[in-house]
Formats: structure tokens, C-alpha cells, sequence
């Protein structure tokens, strides 16, 4: 068994697990923001392992450990974050066996996932994704012309989501960085399974457009794109799509039934 980090909680499913899932948070999220989604799949049977990336928490105590973790926001790099996800991915292979493992990624997260799996041909039987950072609006992409990257770009969240005040240059460019390795390098098998993309085409951050026609080009005909509306909750914030507080009731439902018969699909 390998050595088990303090960064990955564990969710237990109610009932005996069927499948094994990876969460991975976005960019300056709280890991908490998934529990949401984690609920929901631990009464669908499946146990859970929630990733936290370095530089974020879902709990600060006082003002020298908020410096502490931005600190440690600005000083971390995608390796850094790709390392802890190739990390949980082998203690999910641990706990998994021969059951099924899913990859849960939201937003950065999500594209540090695929770009890793991409990378090493590491084996998934589905995706699900919510709002996957893989191409970006023009407005967003100017962000890696900025010459500095410990510069804090406020963040428009509530602090009980967000982990930090703000998200470094640096790790914005990271994201990018990561994107483009996707674009650019040729799909293996591994990418070109199953996958739930669920996301708002009115995403203040991602191009959904783009992100459908990197499905065309890529040949991803397994990928499925759900269009949801972001805005129909609270805030307004067409990104978040985390929570039944920010798409409203019925859209939750609607995502979750989609969900529901995605995963007991074959």
C-alpha cells in the first residue's frame, strides 16, 4: 500500500461500494465546494477520495495561516499539483482493485487530471466533468501576457468558497499551460472513454464552443457535452455548477439524472 498524504479525504459510499471516484477541485476552490457532488455519489454507491490541491483549505484558522496557504498558492506549480493527483490516483488504485474508478474533476482541476492521464496512459472507466478548463474565453487568455506572476487577481467568490482572497498570475498561467498540452499533443485511448462534460455555455471563464470542437477534433466520440444553465441560483455565476444553490432545483435535478443513467451505463 502506498504511503497515504493528509491531503485526500475519504468518503465512504453508503452502501458497498460499486465504483471508485477521484474528486479534484478547481482553481482556488475549497475541496468543500465538491461535497455536493461527493454526497450525491456516495448514495449512488460509490466511495470517494477528495482531493486537496496545494495552496488550498477548507479551514483557516487565523491570519498567519491565511498567509501561510497563499504563500503556499503562489509557490505552487503544476507539477506540484499534478504530483498530488498522480499521488490519490494510485491510493484509488489501491482501494478500487479490479472495480471501476471515475475521474471527478471541476474546472482546473479537471484539466490537470486529463493532461496527467493523458500523459502517463493511466486507465479511467469514465469522466465525469463539470466545466473543465480545457479553452478559454479571449478575455481570460489575455491573463498569460501579464509579466507578473506573484500579482493576486481578486477573486469574484464568497470566501466560503474560495480557499484564497485572490489567484496568483502563476497559477493561472499554470492552467493555461495545461491546456494547451492538451490541444496540442494527439488523444491517447486512455482520454477517449466515457465522459460527462456538464457545463453552462454562458461560462464567464471557458469558451463552450471551443470546448465542443476540441471534442470534434480530438475525435473524443465518446465525450457527451450536457449544457446546463449556471446563472439559475444564486450569484448569478455562470462557472459555478457545483451546487444546487448556484444552477437552482430543477437544474440540479436535471444534471443528476443525466448523471444517474451516465454512470449506470455500460
Amino acid at each position: 500500500m502506498i504511503a497515504e498524504p493528509q491531503y485526500i479525504q475519504h468518503f465512504p459510499a453508503i452502501d458497498e461500494a460499486k465504483a471508485y471516484a477521484l474528486v479534484v477541485h478547481g482553481l482556488n476552490n475549497k475541496p468543500c465546494l465538491m461535497l455536493p457532488i461527493i454526497e450525491s455519489l456516495n448514495a449512488k454507491g460509490i466511495y470517494v477520495l477528495n482531493l486537496c490541491l496545494a495552496g488550498h483549505s477548507d479551514v483557516v484558522k487565523n491570519e498567519s495561516d491565511k498567509r501561510l496557504l497563499l504563500k503556499a498558492f503562489k509557490n505552487a506549480t503544476r507539477k506540484v499539483w499534478q504530483d498530488q493527483i498522480s499521488i490519490a490516483i494510485e491510493v484509488l488504485k489501491d482501494l478500487s482493485q479490479s472495480r471501476p474508478r471515475v475521474l471527478v474533476g471541476y474546472s482546473g482541476g479537471a484539466v490537470l487530471s486529463l493532461e496527467l492521464i493523458q500523459r502517463l496512459d493511466i486507465r479511467f472507466d469514465k469522466f465525469l466533468l463539470f466545466a473543465p478548463a480545457i479553452s478559454f474565453r479571449n478575455t481570460h487568455r489575455l491573463l498569460r501576457y501579464l509579466p507578473f506572476n506573484t500579482l493576486l487577481i481578486p477573486s469574484l467568490l464568497d470566501e466560503a468558497y474560495r480557499s484564497n482572497p485572490g489567484t496568483p498570475v502563476s497559477a493561472y498561467k499554470a492552467i493555461f499551460a495545461t491546456s494547451q498540452s492538451c490541444h496540442k499533443h494527439e488523444i491517447s485511448t486512455c482520454l477517449n472513454i466515457p465522459a460527462l462534460i456538464v457545463m453552462d455555455p454562458k461560462d464567464e471563464m471557458l469558451s463552450f464552443q471551443s470546448i465542443k470542437r476540441f471534442i470534434d477534433e480530438k475525435r473524443l466520440e465518446n465525450w457527451r457535452l450536457l449544457a446546463v444553465d449556471g446563472g439559475a441560483g444564486q450569484g448569478n455565476y455562470h462557472h459555478l455548477i457545483t451546487n444546487k444553490e448556484f444552477v437552482g432545483e430543477n437544474n440540479w435535478q436535471i444534471i443528476w439524472d443525466e448523471i444517474e443513467q451516465f454512470l449506470n451505463s455500460r
